[in-house]
């Protein structure tokens, strides 16, 4: 779906697309190469709205990731990541790493949960 976004700085509008679910994890799959390499990411898929293809315009998009292990400068990396995928699907991007999500929320995360990578 294509929708119109105003602009911060005047009265154009931008138009920008709003991704669906088979969208989003064809964009990680075929990313796949360039996360592993560059973003060290072993695992990424997605969850929440966009998985349920339950999304809204200005709706974010939720990523739950995993990385390498041997990742010293995590939180750099997962803000690059973050800034990456943004400029891939266009939008505010949910980072969350399996180990970090609230114990209330941590099932239902994990079962929602599709993977592209």
């Amino acid at each position: 779906m294509t929708f119109k976004k105003p602009c911060d700085n005047g009265p154009i509008c931008l138009f920008y697309t709003m991704f669906n679910k088979d969208d989003i994890l064809s964009i990680l799959k075929n990313n796949s190469e360039i996360l592993r390499r560059d973003y060290h990411v072993q695992k990424i898929g997605l969850f929440g709205s966009c998985a349920r293809n339950e999304q809204r315009s200005g709706s974010d998009v939720d990523i739950l990731v995993e990385f390498d292990f041997s990742i010293e400068n995590i939180f750099e990396v997962k803000s690059k990541l973050r800034k990456y995928l943004s400029e891939q699907f266009g939008c505010e991007v949910d980072l969350c790493r399996i180990k970090y999500l609230k114990p209330y929320a941590r099932e239902i995360v994990l079962r929602e949960a599709i993977y592209a990578v």
